[in-house]
């Protein structure tokens, strides 16, 4: 019984400790506690901040390491994130380097870059000023070639010439307007390098365009005692909406080439269909054709079938490209069928356009002459320009007066008080420009209205022109049609039957 008291006693006894124990190493446990979390928040507010911070780009921006034992977690956080911190840093300022470097090299280029511009700037303005000053010169004699043919053929006499030399004369005609179209070919060339080429559709005699490149084109065929045909599909309007000129150019082409590729006693047919919303034109021939692996090429600048062709037929390479380019300015397409020793037929798919119909279209033999003698004055350095124009102008009822310089055509407009002036652009001393300022600037000779002649057809030149409030634009070679529709606009003719 004595020991289990004893027992009991130390037993009661290790209670009372546990107890005493127990309520002393809660206090200081949860002091610890609490001094360990208020540690634990800040270490945690800390690292938050330091990320806020390096999100903005503050690569600089370290986390104070722990002193505490025990939180090797954290502290192998913190040492991540430093270490995080520190090599970005470094390649942050790398390449803050390299940038600066990068930048420091582009404005070097770009330097260099607007040197070059501006060179190329000027030799492109060199070209320019070539081709207009080329195609001022060609034109000059080609407007008395073309303009005497005119006369030729609205005289009284023509009727009377023999049958061939009427051909002769339409001849002579026909190809000195194609020589101005060749011009323009150069030109519209220098045009698509610079992307500055535009489509200028008119109302065009379908029947009288094909005509012009079989007339054309004829000779050289017989010359090679090659048959050429024309076919019109008859359920094509007579007259369509198309860019006439680019049209031309891109027949003409073709049917060159064809004659050229073709040879003694075979045939060149130029055909225009239609083909539902399309019109379709198809120049045949029966020439050497183009290899099937060449095909695809023949469309490209300086390209063609066989590298021996330059040598033993001539030519560039460049007028397919041209052809192609212009094609698809025209909202076209053109593809080309081959077969060796048999043939080639390349096609040219527009858009068809029908002409709105009206009296200008429809050549009638009607002629027209002035109610009275209106005085023209014509304002050119060039005499021979003036002898077509004297012609023209008497036939149709007008008395024409004539200066060969820009002062005295001033003078010769304040004396004679003209109803309109015909105005050459290209003078010495004084150019044409200059002349219409000065008519603008007098009260007396600022209504009469003012028709600039030029031989330069640059886009440039012509809205210059317009923009010195000339009252229209007539390019040299003159055609007396057009001529005749500028007058008739400015001045009131009566038609005769």
């Amino acid at each position: 019984g004595n020991e289990n008291k004893f027992v009991f006693y130390e037993l009661n006894k290790i209670e009372k400790y546990a107890w005493k124990i127990f309520f002393f190493i809660i206090p200081v446990i949860l002091l610890l506690s609490f001094i360990v979390s208020r540690f634990e928040k800040k270490r945690f507010e800390k690292i938050s901040s330091a990320i806020k911070e390096f999100s903005s780009e503050n690569f600089a921006v370290r986390i104070e390491e722990g002193k505490i034992k025990g939180m090797d977690e954290i502290d192998d956080l913190v040492l991540a994130f430093n270490f995080m911190a520190e090599e970005l840093e470094k390649f942050h300022k790398m390449n803050v380097s390299k940038i600066l470097e990068m930048n420091s090299k582009l404005v070097e280029a770009n330097f260099e870059l607007g040197g070059a511009k501006a060179l190329a700037d000027e030799a492109n303005k060199a070209k320019t000023q070539f081709l207009a000053n080329m195609s001022h010169d060609i034109r000059t004699p080609l407007n008395a070639i073309i303009g005497f043919t005119q006369i030729i053929e609205q005289g009284e006499e023509y009727d009377h010439l023999p049958l061939n030399i009427k051909n002769h004369l339409n001849g002579i005609s026909l190809s000195g307007k194609n020589l101005a179209e060749l011009i323009n070919n150069i030109l519209d060339l220098s045009k698509i390098e610079a992307g500055k080429m535009e489509v200028n559709e008119e109302d065009v005699n379908l029947k009288i365009l094909l005509q012009g490149i079989y007339s054309i084109n004829s000779s050289l065929a017989e010359n090679k005692k090659i048959t050429i045909y024309y076919k019109i599909d008859p359920e094509l309007p007579e007259f369509i909406l198309i860019d006439r000129t680019k049209l031309n150019q891109i027949l003409m082409n073709l049917c060159g080439n064809a004659i050229k590729f073709t040879p003694t006693n075979k045939s060149v047919t130029i055909e225009a269909q239609k083909n539902k919303n399309l019109i379709e034109f198809k120049v045949r021939d029966e020439g050497i054709g183009i290899p099937k692996e060449r095909q695809s090429t023949v469309f490209e600048a300086f390209e063609q079938s066989d590298k021996t062709i330059m040598g033993k037929f001539g030519g560039t390479g460049l007028g397919l490209s041209i052809v192609k380019k212009m094609t698809g300015l025209m909202g076209g397409n053109i593809s080309v069928e081959s077969e060796l020793d048999i043939g080639t037929c390349f096609t040219v798919s527009l858009p068809l356009k029908r002409a709105a119909l009206s009296d200008n279209l429809i050549e009638k033999k009607v002629k027209f002459k002035f109610d009275k003698p209106y005085k023209v004055l014509v304002i050119d350095d060039n005499q021979m320009n003036y002898e077509i124009l004297k012609f023209h102008l008497k036939k149709i009822g007008l008395e024409s007066y004539y200066a060969n310089t820009g002062r005295k055509g001033l003078a010769l407009a304040m004396e004679i008080k003209p109803e309109i002036i015909l105005l050459d652009i290209h003078m010495p001393e004084m150019s044409g420009i200059e002349v219409r300022k000065e008519l603008l600037a007098n009260p007396y000779l600022n209504t009469i209205p003012t028709v600039v002649m030029s031989a330069d057809v640059f886009s440039e030149s012509k809205d210059q022109a317009l923009g010195v409030a000339f009252s229209d634009f007539i390019s040299k070679p003159i055609d007396f049609k057009e001529l005749n529709l500028v007058l008739e606009k400015n001045l009131k003719p009566k038609m005769i039957s």
